[in-house]
C-alpha cells in the first residue's frame, strides 16, 4: 500500500492510498488539519483493516499549503520513514498518480527524508493592525 497525504487546504485533510494490486481509495475530512493528521491516518488504516507495516511508500504534497500544515505532513512522513524504513517522496501535485508504476517511482525517487517547500515567510505572532 502507498499512502499519500495532502494537508495543504486550510479547511480539509485529504488522505489517499493505493493498494498494491490496483485500487485507489481516498478519505477527505473537513477538520482543523494541523491537529489531527496522525489521528486520521490511523483511523483510515483501522477502517479498512490495513496494517501500517504494509505501507510501501509515502507521498506528501509539499507546496501551496500553510507553513504549519506542510511541516506537519513532512514530519509525519519522515518519522515513519526513519522508524519503519518506508521510502518517502515529495510531490507538487497528485494529478496523474493513477497512471504511474508506484513501485518504480518510489524505488527511483524515494529519499532519506522530504523537506517542506514554503510559499512565503512564516506568520508567527500577533498580527499587526
Amino acid at each position: 500500500m502507498y499512502l499519500f497525504i495532502d494537508n495543504t487546504d486550510k479547511d480539509k485533510l485529504l488522505i489517499r492510498y493505493h493498494l498494491v494490486g490496483g485500487s485507489w481509495l481516498s478519505t477527505e475530512h473537513k477538520v482543523n488539519r494541523d491537529s489531527v493528521l496522525l489521528f486520521y491516518v490511523d483511523k483510515l488504516l483501522k477502517k479498512y483493516h490495513l496494517d501500517k507495516n504494509n505501507i510501501k511508500g509515502i507521498g506528501v504534497l509539499l507546496s501551496n499549503g500553510g507553513f504549519t500544515s506542510v511541516r506537519i505532513s513532512t514530519v509525519l512522513a519522515n518519522v515513519l520513514h526513519l522508524s519503519k524504513k518506508i521510502p518517502v517522496i515529495g510531490l507538487n501535485t497528485f494529478l496523474g498518480l493513477e497512471n504511474l508504476d508506484l513501485k518504480k517511482v518510489f524505488k527511483m525517487n524515494g529519499r532519506k527524508y522530504v523537506m517542506p517547500k514554503y510559499n512565503g515567510e512564516p506568520n508567527i505572532g500577533i498580527k499587526k493592525v
